[in-house]
């Protein structure tokens, strides 16, 4: 009876669904193998304006479909480096869909409130990155942007800050000290996307 309980345990063990990883981790990868990209869109993607070139200029991207790495390239469509309300912002367009876009998240989480950062260290690791909003702080030339603690590393910049599986901000460049971060707020992501849904891709300047 003993080998037959054994034989019943195994099974039900066999049978039991493996937890699967959120789906929105198929929506973040990695840029030129220094910074993190994500998608908005299937064919809509977000990264750090210092991550990128100009407008026009192509980049190799990578994101994860599955376990399999795919080399998909990205156009640059529109970069906030060259309007000074979006200064630390980048749209890019790939060449095919991305399997999972992400949601922006509309108010701006109160302090205190924690959160993840889905990121790659340059381009070589996944990590989801546990974060606490501190609240907004003004930054010279970038604004009204949030001010976060977590142990985020080279690599991170572009990388969505999710509440509640929504993004209410993208890593910059901004590292107040070593562990004090500032990321800009989905507000301004989301007027961008508007500017370049009206206005289309942005010149070279």
């Amino acid at each position: 009876m003993r080998w037959r309980a054994a034989l019943v345990c195994v099974f039900v063990l066999l049978a039991a669904p493996v937890t699967a990883a959120p789906s929105w981790i198929r929506a973040v990868g990695y840029i030129d193998g220094q910074c993190t990209v994500w998608a908005v869109r299937p064919f809509l993607l977000v990264t750090a304006s210092h991550c990128v070139y100009r407008p026009g200029d192509t980049h190799d991207t990578y994101y994860i479909r599955g376990v399999q790495e795919v080399k998909v390239p990205a156009m640059v469509v529109w970069d906030g480096a060259w309007a000074d309300e979006f200064s630390d912002l980048a749209l890019l367009v790939p060449d095919v869909p991305w399997p999972v876009a992400l949601p922006l998240a509309s108010p701006i989480p109160s302090p205190g409130t924690p959160g993840v950062a889905a990121t790659y260290t340059l381009g070589m690791r996944w990590w989801t990155v546990p974060v606490e909003i501190l609240g907004l702080t003004h930054v010279q030339e970038r604004g009204w942007m949030i001010l976060f603690r977590g142990d985020v590393a080279s690599g991170s910049s572009g990388s969505p800050i999710l509440v509640d599986n929504k993004v209410v901000g993208v890593i910059s460049a901004g590292v107040v000290t070593l562990r004090l971060h500032v990321a800009t707020p989905a507000g301004p992501l989301a007027r961008a996307i508007r500017s370049y849904d009206k206005y289309g891709p942005m010149p070279n300047p």
